[in-house]
């Protein structure tokens, strides 16, 4: 068990996937954990036209 309430994480390496950003992240206390992003969806396109 963990006493501590607060962590201070680190990213220590990451990647992507098709899936989207993967980070491993450290506290100084010995804790890690995996963050997984999903990737940004795309921009709107805008459809200009003229009568």
């Amino acid at each position: 068990m963990n006493d501590h309430d607060e962590h201070d994480w680190h990213t220590r390496s990451h990647h992507r996937t098709s899936e989207g950003l993967v980070r491993y992240q450290s506290c100084h206390c010995g804790t890690w954990r995996v963050l997984c992003e999903a990737p940004a969806p795309p921009a709107a396109a805008v459809v200009a036209w003229s009568a």
